[in-house]
């Protein structure tokens, strides 16, 4: 008997044609793989119901594995180097020079008229993403001498991935050391979650194990920079001082 409490989940039925193609934007695996793979389960499969083989939850269901199985064969084999290419504009500067103004949307889609920022901050307006961006704006308290610091304009950095996309980080620093001789460049990711491990999409994952490299790259070609990352029970104060501990160690 069935429990009246049940409530039965169907999940959407997606053409073929759209399902070879939502699978391949979301992991950049090409069409054709994806349907020779399918073609090939198929003959293993006579009888099934093939429906229920595209469907949301089993597009969803694919994703992932496919991104797992980057995150476990790729990873560690890959790296970045340095191009000859210089850009000559970024969403900060042209020419070299910076830019007076910057459009509030590459750095937030929420905006806080009523609210003065900072004088380290770099922007004259708050715009943030999630509550946990708006705090990190707008409270500094207990962080060790900070000269400037702003959101990452939208695709700015535009890291290359083994996922589907580049990406690109949140915040950046610039923070002076204790003994003050030293500015130590900080680029964080922030997250407002309660687990990096449990409550992120597989991509984002990805997209994190990939900076992770990028910037490990970097510091190995002399930049010094630091990468982390920031979740919702974590103060800024405390990313910034554990990473000054650790460079002081060094």
């Amino acid at each position: 008997m069935n429990n009246t409490n049940e409530i039965p989940v169907i999940s959407r039925h997606i053409p073929y044609g759209e399902y070879l193609r939502r699978l391949s934007n979301a992991t950049a695996v090409p069409i054709s793989i994806i349907h020779h793979a399918t073609t090939e389960y198929a003959k293993t499969h006579e009888g099934e119901d093939t429906k229920r083989w595209f469907s949301e939850y089993s597009l969803n269901k694919n994703i992932q594995a496919i991104y797992d199985w980057f995150t476990t064969n790729l990873m560690g084999k890959f790296n970045y180097s340095k191009t000859d290419f210089i850009p000559k504009d970024t969403k900060l500067t042209y020419d070299g020079k910076p830019n007076q103004t910057i459009k509030a949307g590459l750095i937030g889609v929420n905006i806080e008229k009523d609210i003065n920022p900072l004088g380290t901050y770099l922007y004259d307006t708050v715009a943030y993403d999630s509550p946990l961006e708006k705090d990190n704006i707008i409270n500094q308290v207990g962080i060790a001498k900070v000269t400037v610091f702003g959101k990452i304009p939208r695709s700015s950095i535009a890291i290359p991935t083994i996922a589907s996309s580049s990406y690109s980080p949140d915040f950046m620093y610039i923070v002076e050391r204790e003994d003050g001789t030293k500015e130590l460049n900080l680029v964080v990711e922030t997250k407002d979650v309660n687990s990096l491990e449990n409550d992120l999409r597989p991509d984002e994952k990805v997209k994190i194990a990939c900076a992770k490299v990028f910037f490990k790259c970097m510091q190995e070609a002399g930049v010094n920079v630091h990468y982390r990352t920031q979740i919702k029970s974590e103060r800024m104060s405390d990313v910034i001082k554990g990473i000054i501990e650790n460079v002081n160690k060094e």
